[in-house]
């Protein structure tokens, strides 16, 4: 299990073994200006979706690897774009 822990206005923004789904404002972000981006291409697969996506899922979908998948999901989950889900319980 990879696990990063980052301290941030007080938030913890971890990465667990967890599934994703888009946020309001992602979906936003989403139309407002979709650019091919990986960060995108990631919202584009959370939306074409409609559920939720593990890191695995997301890396098979969009050929993006593991690695970056995490990377990608910390900065949208900074900036409120994505929400992580345990257990079927929004944290």
């Amino acid at each position: 299990m990879s696990v990063f822990s980052r301290e941030n206005y007080g938030r913890d923004y971890s990465i667990k073994q967890g599934a994703f789904t888009l946020t309001q404002q992602g979906r936003e972000k989403l139309q407002s200006a979709f650019d091919g981006s990986p960060n995108a291409r990631v919202l584009v697969s959370l939306e074409t979706n409609s559920g939720s996506m593990s890191i695995d899922e997301l890396s098979r979908e969009t050929g993006i690897t593991t690695g970056h998948i995490e990377h990608i999901l910390r900065v949208l989950l900074k900036r409120n774009y994505v929400q992580e889900v345990h257990s079927g319980m929004l944290e």
